[in-house]
């Protein structure tokens, strides 16, 4: 299993155009398409570049997965492995085959009921997407049945889009890691990434995933 920084910092300060402009590129540069292929299922997500060969993404994206393809903003694509996942959070970690140098890297920060965030997907599995809202309120995670505070938002979501980040839309800093959305209000729901960084910390918590139907696709 990999080991993760507690934390990536971004340098200098920018007024507060520069700092949303900033804040974008990040989000999109960072964030990755996820695709797998299981025994009887296909599926297509987000995931979050936490270093140059580590992502993290939705437990669900990559759950039952024999095949993993991660591709970026720029065009390239890699083959990822699930390394862990957890059960009882909607979170899994994948280890790239080469590392993608270059891209940003995310600095984690706190979720604040009313505070402006984006949103960041493939929705359906196209090209990267940006869906600006507000964060409503901080639930109880055992609400969702996760083991985790999640993050409401009114922010649009449609499937692609799981997995992907929750950004402060003034610093781009990650509160969230999209898990779900409420199904009346299709409002994006988070993991927090405190409760994200929470989940990492513990390792051990994390079981290796298992196939068995068959070769292996390449």
């Amino acid at each position: 299993m990999p080991v993760f920084p507690e934390r990536w910092e971004l340098s200098g300060e920018f007024p507060d155009r520069l700092a949303q402009d900033a804040a974008d590129r990040l989000g999109r540069q960072s964030t990755v398409r996820v695709r797998s292929l299981g025994c009887d299922s296909a599926s297509v997500g987000a995931g979050v570049l936490l270093a140059p060969d580590v992502v993290v993404t939705a437990r669900h994206v990559v759950e039952g997965a024999r095949w993993v393809q991660v591709a970026t903003w720029d065009g390239r694509s890699v083959a990822g492995q699930v390394d862990g996942v957890r059960l009882d959070a909607d979170v899994a970690v994948l280890t790239l085959a080469e590392p993608l140098d270059g891209l940003p890297l995310p600095v984690f920060g706190a979720a604040e009921a009313g505070m402006d965030v984006v949103a960041v997907g493939h929705p359906d599995g196209g090209a990267v997407e940006r869906s600006p809202g507000a964060v409503l309120s901080l639930v109880d995670g055992e609400v969702f049945g996760e083991a985790a505070t999640v993050v409401a938002t009114d922010a649009l979501v449609r499937p692609g889009f799981s997995g992907g980040p929750l950004l402060s839309e003034a610093t781009g800093e990650l509160v969230g890691v999209v898990f779900a959305y409420e199904t009346a209000s299709e409002g994006a729901l988070a993991i927090s990434a405190e409760s994200v960084s929470a989940v990492l910390g513990e390792l051990e918590a994390f079981e290796t995933p298992r196939g068995g139907c068959g070769p292996d696709l390449d």
